[in-house]
């Protein structure tokens, strides 16, 4: 866009050019151009009077009618065959600061160039005193992201990283394991025991990404922006760099044929875990078996500081959902960016429902869960406890299944 234009071609009647395409929009009866303070500004959205570029004030209305039909648009000049006769009119004759505010510079051009009788410039003053009806309207705020676009949009720029061509048949899944083994690395689940849990993270990947994108690896660290993630309409929120971790491991193997277990990386690793906090909580409380039992059914999952430790909120619902979000793109060949927004964003998916299916059922999924009894980082673990830990697991997983299908 140069400048803008406005003819006056009968005594009555005004109309205002703007060289770019969709440079306005408009209804069935009318055309909108929006007026800035120092210039005419095209923009391509909104109602007529909902200005939302802070720089805009104004709104202006011409009817469509009086538009000609052989008006064309061009980069230095508009024509207008049975008005100006073909010979045009070029914009750098409004002024030379409208140019400077384009960022173009246009060579000035005689106005003898048009018929003087049929037309003539008119600037912005001008205009305005001559009073056409203007819409004034307040800037209108633009509403901040939420954190789950700002996910969403940063995994999609991670994943236009990748190498991976689209010509693959799992690509897709592909890229969504490259791109967790970065954001797990950052998150802290990193070096040579996760590398073997769920492969080396890409160095290539890596390295763009913090080449093109310098303030992820801090973002997607535990005490970043990411480091947890409030799931929208819901109190939940889930430990983010956990989440990664896990879905890196799901991603890299699946299935039951995995040289370690998967679910070691998830809620495997937790159980074995929160057995051992247990176990260290009834050591130093003096508890018996059965109160240590009712403390592990009622926070495990939850917010105590003391009761939940090592399988609160934040991991419960990382493992949960990890294995979710792995299933989506494993199964139903989803990328990484789409199984998130379809399952966080778009909600269309059950948590529980989906989790307890992805082991073929409430049965199968009680037998994995029974199939653990040893964990490396836990050699000497009290086994009363670990049932303990596995049965409150279970429970906490049934109680959400049996809320999804209508019986609490």
């Amino acid at each position: 866009m140069v400048g803008l234009l406005v003819v006056q071609y009968t005594q009555k009647q005004q109309i205002l050019f703007i060289i770019q395409q969709n440079c306005c929009f408009s209804n069935k009866n009318n055309i909108y151009f929006y007026l800035e303070t120092e210039a005419w500004l095209p923009k391509k959205e909104g109602p007529p009077i909902a200005v939302r570029d802070p720089l805009v004030k104004s709104l202006v209305l011409i009817s469509s009618s009086k538009i000609p039909n052989s008006f064309a648009f061009g980069k230095s000049l508009i024509t207008a065959p049975n008005i100006f006769e073909g010979k045009g009119i070029i914009m750098s004759e409004i002024s030379s600061q409208y140019a400077r505010i384009f960022g173009r510079a246009v060579p000035a051009v005689s106005r003898r160039s048009a018929p003087a009788s049929s037309t003539r410039v008119v600037l912005p003053s001008q205009i305005l005193a001559r009073g056409m009806s203007f819409a004034l309207s307040e800037p209108v705020p633009q509403a901040p992201k939420q954190p789950i676009d700002l996910l969403l949009e940063s995994i999609k720029n991670m994943d236009d990283l990748s190498l991976t061509p689209t010509w693959q048949s799992d690509w897709k899944k592909k890229r969504a394991l490259e791109v967790s083994q970065v954001l797990r690395d950052w998150g802290e689940y990193d070096g040579l025991v996760w590398d073997v849990t769920s492969g080396k993270a890409d160095p290539y990947m890596k390295f763009m990404a913090q080449w093109n994108f310098p303030k992820f690896r801090n973002m997607f660290s535990k005490d970043g922006q990411f480091g947890s993630l409030k799931i929208p309409n819901s109190d939940i929120v889930v430990d983010l760099p956990h989440f990664n971790a896990s879905l890196s491991r799901y991603l890299d193997c699946y299935s039951d044929d995995c040289a370690l277990p998967t679910e070691w990386a998830s809620w495997a690793g937790d159980m074995f875990t929160y057995a051992a906090h247990l176990d260290s909580v009834r050591t130093h409380d003096s508890l018996s078996y059965d109160a240590i039992r009712d403390s592990a059914l009622n926070y495990i999952g939850g917010i105590h500081p003391r009761y939940s430790k090592f399988f609160g909120i934040g991991d419960f619902y990382a493992d949960i959902d990890a294995r979710n979000v792995a299933s989506l793109i494993n199964n139903r060949g989803l990328s990484l960016y789409e199984a998130i927004d379809r399952y966080y964003k778009q909600n269309e998916f059950n948590r529980f429902i989906t989790f307890v299916n992805s082991y073929g059922g409430w049965k199968k999924f009680v037998e994995k869960v029974n199939k653990h009894y040893f964990f490396p980082l836990t050699m000497k673990l009290n086994p009363h406890l670990l049932e303990i830990s596995k049965q409150a697991f279970m429970t906490k997983v049934l109680k959400g299944l049996l809320h999804e299908i209508g019986i609490d």
